[in-house]
């Protein structure tokens, strides 16, 4: 090959300036969406071997760094978006953040190498100083900021509005600029030739620019994580106020049935009073003839769908509100008054399934879709010894979007579903399974929970959500 082992060596090193962010990308697509720990370990091992067969060629054929690095650089961001399963604006975000750190590192290996070995060494490749500087910065880059990555970032990707939610016009899907920008600026501003640094006040300049850099780059993302923090209160507040409209929807709808339930009661004892006659006098079939005409004046009630009070509750308030859009509820419960299960964990459980299921038909009937074609299917049953089982089977227009890691994205807002997350959570909690499918136009949900209700079959309580998709 000609060249020293050491040219070969400082040109690996400089193709190994993307190394820390795919290790950090990958991992951190492992953590996000449940990406196996095999394929992301495959994926920082192929970049490994790549960069060094990069550095090789470089040498060989006497090549610009960049002019390898850079398209090496968006086949590893392409395979990240792969792996991870986010959308390009969140992808965006990450692949413009490993960008600045790898160039960030990089411009300091550089400068590192001129002030170490001087101005002796221009036009050439990183020489034993930049090359050690680049590994070392390279690994502190990994072990500080994987912890922060595993826990933070995928908070910060899932609370970042990044389009238009819901007639609102938030949206930061234009996050990624500002540290993409940043990284370009370091990557095609270091100095190509090292003596460069030493003339007049290049040197610190360039110094006041790293920390000028690093600074604005730690205040930019604690600005974005405080958006994320605001529109994470915004949703939360929002669902909160879905909430109250529900409950005082249902209140209404209590009213309404204790109002229809008075002026029932004072009918029946005009009612009774002429039966009576009818009675005293002996006429039967009068008697008869005014007690068909009864059963036609009094409305018919459906308050009672099981006999526990709680969810009987939940059904009769959702079925209605279905019924209200000429769709007709399909309902077949047994669920006894006393049920061996905590009320909470059922009503949250109950009370999103049938949420989601009516919420989705409602939206389909507003698109314009014929109500008598559009299916509500109810199952559930908790017989004494058996386990407590609940089943809502819905018509959809279009299949939901399900991530990676079998999370199913909102229809309502930004990012995954928490009526979802919330009932596989408490199923998961409490020792049961739930089932979540699409299938010829058919949204499929349901839950079992065992007979002894408790993590791990113990006793019942914890904590309870009730958020809708």
């Amino acid at each position: 090959m000609g060249a020293p082992v050491a040219i070969y060596l400082y040109a690996i090193s400089e193709q190994l300036c993307v190394f820390p962010g795919c290790v950090l990308g990958y991992l951190l697509a492992h953590e996000l969406v449940g990406t196996s720990l095999r394929e992301a370990v495959a994926g920082i091992g192929a970049a490994l071997g790549i960069s060094v067969a990069a550095g090789i060629v470089e040498v060989v054929l006497d090549l610009d760094t960049r002019t390898i690095s850079v398209p090496l650089s968006l086949l590893y961001c392409l395979y990240f978006k792969r792996i991870s399963g986010l959308d390009w604006r969140r992808a965006l975000l990450v692949i413009a953040l490993m960008l600045f750190i790898c160039s960030y590192i990089t411009y300091w290996a550089v400068v590192v190498d001129a002030y170490a070995v001087g101005d002796t060494i221009s036009d050439m490749y990183l020489a034993w100083p930049g090359m050690l500087t680049q590994w070392g910065l390279s690994a502190v880059a990994v072990a500080a900021l994987w912890r922060p990555f595993k826990e933070k970032m995928p908070v910060l990707l899932s609370r970042l509005p990044m389009r238009e939610d819901s007639g609102r016009s938030v949206s930061v899907g234009t996050v990624w600029v500002l540290p993409a920008t940043l990284g370009v600026f370091l990557l095609y501003a270091s100095p190509e030739n090292t003596s460069s640094l030493f003339v007049g006040r290049i040197g610190a300049i360039t110094m006041a620019f790293l920390a000028f850099a690093l600074f604005l780059m730690v205040e930019y993302f604690m600005a974005i994580w405080h958006i994320g923090e605001y529109y994470s209160a915004l949703i939360e507040a929002n669902e909160l106020s879905h909430r109250v409209r529900l409950n005082n929807a249902y209140l209404g709808y209590l009213d309404e049935r204790l109002e229809e339930t008075r002026r029932i009661s004072h009918d029946l004892r005009q009612f009774v009073r002429v039966l009576d006659d009818f009675a005293t006098r002996g006429d039967l079939d009068g008697f008869r003839r005014y007690a068909a005409d009864i059963s036609s004046v009094v409305p018919e009630t459906s308050l009672r769908l099981c006999q526990n009070p709680s969810l009987n509750a939940i059904l009769v308030f959702y079925c209605d509100e279905a019924s209200h859009q000429g769709i007709n509820p399909d309902v077949r419960v047994e669920f006894p008054e006393d049920i061996p299960f905590d009320d909470a964990i059922l009503s949250a459980i109950v009370g999103n399934l049938m949420e989601n299921a009516v919420d989705a038909l409602m939206e389909q009937a507003a698109a314009g879709a014929d109500p008598a074609s559009l299916l509500l299917s109810v199952r559930g049953s908790c017989l004494p010894g058996s386990p407590f089982v609940f089943a809502v089977d819905n018509s959809v227009a279009d299949a939901p979007v399900v991530r990676h890691d079998g999370t199913f994205l909102s229809t309502k807002h930004e990012g995954k579903g928490r009526g979802i997350a919330s009932v596989r959570a408490l199923a998961a909690k409490w020792g049961g399974s739930s089932s979540f499918e699409c299938r010829d136009h058919m949204f499929k949900a349901s839950v079992m929970l065992p007979e002894r209700l408790g993590p791990g079959a113990g006793a019942p309580g914890g904590p309870v959500a009730g958020s809708a998709r």
